[in-house]
């Protein structure tokens, strides 16, 4: 997301924040996993986010320009 926003979670959540780097606020949190998120991968080249959770699914994001 043009180094506009950081995704981030802790240690045991299921939801991902999106953190806005300008602001160092939360601007919106990313609820679709029913178990801890095991690991996330953000692209540099597309505004997409996936994210693997112990829920055995794989979901993936996309931004949407505001």
């Amino acid at each position: 997301q043009n180094g506009q926003y950081l995704y981030g979670n802790s240690q045991h959540e299921s939801t991902i924040c999106v953190w806005d780097i300008a602001s160092s606020s939360i601007v919106e949190r990313l609820e679709g996993h029913s178990n801890t998120i095991r690991d996330m991968y953000s692209s540099s080249r597309s505004d997409t986010l996936v994210t693997t959770s112990f829920d055995k699914k794989t979901q993936f994001w996309t931004t949407e320009e505001q």
